[in-house]
């Protein structure tokens, strides 16, 4: 119940059992700003609820102030008021989200898209990530000799460089966020084909980035795999997984190979 309570007494009388006084008290429990009529008594605040709810007794307390029921710490009552934070308030309680998010008015926490509201610190030369409860600035060109820059994200190992006979032909960075603590196993992202050569066969494997094993890839058919959770993550963290499908073609001795540089970040929190 969230109410802001005003007492403001309007008369007072002498009866046989002791003083008395009827006040109103102006409440913000219902639809608009309701009052309540008040017959104060043996020290217990009996409010008439002219919204057309139940009427209780309110006990009162030394502490306050004559004739003020006590306030409610709704937020001891239950812990689903707020998504992350409840915060008593005399008369209410109010939620609070964490840095990063946004509260909505079903009380729940929203991640707050910098990249895609402009309020973000990256450069030209960079590109904004966002992730649940902030973002970060990447370079645009991340592409590491001998590896040169060909689009967006995507860095290819020219055939003629001796130094990419045993590296992967191209290397593609993506990014992905994931929150804390999920039901696992989860499936979190696809790994798709670009191209299909007759007679060939994919394998996919995390080549990189999972040495504790959070991570596994299951294999849906010749051209996809999904990456799975394996168990509970809690953050912030950070995982930078190497996905590399090994196209194979044992007709014509062929081996090739292509990654997917998957960042993966995951938030401080559930949601």
């Amino acid at each position: 119940m969230n109410v802001r309570w005003e007492l403001r007494v309007s008369s007072a009388a002498s009866t046989p059992t002791g003083p008395s006084c009827v006040a109103v008290i102006r409440a913000t429990s219902c639809t608009g700003t309701a009052s309540l009529a008040v017959s104060l008594a043996g020290g217990v605040a009996v409010p008439v609820d002219l919204c057309g709810t139940e009427s209780r007794g309110l006990p009162l307390t030394e502490s306050l102030p004559p004739h003020c029921p006590p306030d409610i710490d709704e937020c001891s009552y239950s812990s689903y008021l707020c998504q992350y934070r409840c915060v008593n308030e005399p008369g209410r309680f109010s939620c609070h989200c964490p840095q990063g998010y946004q509260l909505l008015a079903t009380r729940l926490c929203q991640d707050i898209d910098e990249c895609e509201s402009g309020a973000h610190q990256c450069s030209e030369a960079q590109t904004c990530v966002n992730f649940y409860g902030g973002y970060r600035c990447v370079d645009t060109n991340r592409c590491v000799e001998p590896y040169v820059q060909v689009s967006d994200n995507r860095c290819l190992c020219p055939a003629a460089n001796p130094l990419c006979r045993e590296q992967p032909s191209s290397i593609v960075h993506r990014y992905m966020s994931i929150t804390s603590e999920r039901s696992v196993p989860a499936d979190v992202f696809q790994i798709q084909a670009t191209s299909v050569y007759p007679g060939a066969y994919n394998a996919f494997q995390i080549r990189a980035g999972n040495s504790q094993g959070d991570f596994y890839i299951r294999q849906i058919n010749n051209v996809s795999a999904m990456l799975v959770l394996a168990r509970p993550v809690t953050g912030p963290r950070e995982y930078v997984l190497d996905l590399e499908m090994v196209t194979m073609n044992s007709l014509m001795s062929y081996r090739a190979s292509s990654v997917l540089r998957l960042t993966v970040f995951v938030g401080a929190y559930a949601f």
